[in-house]
């Protein structure tokens, strides 16, 4: 009985000791990665209404840290590139600092409505947000 035990310790330890050495420590850790998701509504008068979602894989990284520094990079710039005065068909624009914009179209003689949501997503790379964020 004392030498069961005794090999139950010894395989124990030689299963902990293999674990350890061969176990890497970046195999435990993942990068991140910066979504763009882009949805998009427009009301025609004479067709029916689209709708549109598009996912823009933007950076990958090595800490969500990080990750939440390139989000916060990257709406600053489109912020300052949609408010730029250049869009005479946008009517608003509202934000949701580091994470969201919103931008709403005027209306026309094509347009009854039109509007557009920019969401900043920072994820680990085992996630594709594609399938698993609706």
């Amino acid at each position: 009985m004392v030498f069961r035990f005794q090999k139950l310790i010894v395989f124990g330890l030689g299963m902990v000791l293999v674990t350890v050495l061969f176990a890497s420590p970046a195999g435990a850790e993942c990068a991140w990665i910066l979504w763009i998701k882009q949805e998009i509504s427009m009301i025609y008068p004479n067709n029916p209404p689209t709708v549109s979602t598009e996912w823009k894989l933007q950076k990958a990284v090595l800490t969500l840290q990080d990750c939440e520094q390139v989000k916060k990079i990257m709406w600053n710039f489109e912020v300052k590139r949609i408010t730029d005065g250049k869009s005479p068909g946008l009517e608003s624009v509202r934000t949701v600092p580091n994470e969201m914009i919103f931008r709403t179209l005027k209306p026309s003689t094509e347009l009854i409505g039109g509007w557009d949501t920019q969401t900043f997503v920072c994820v680990p790379d085992t996630i594709d947000p594609r399938r698993s964020i609706k």
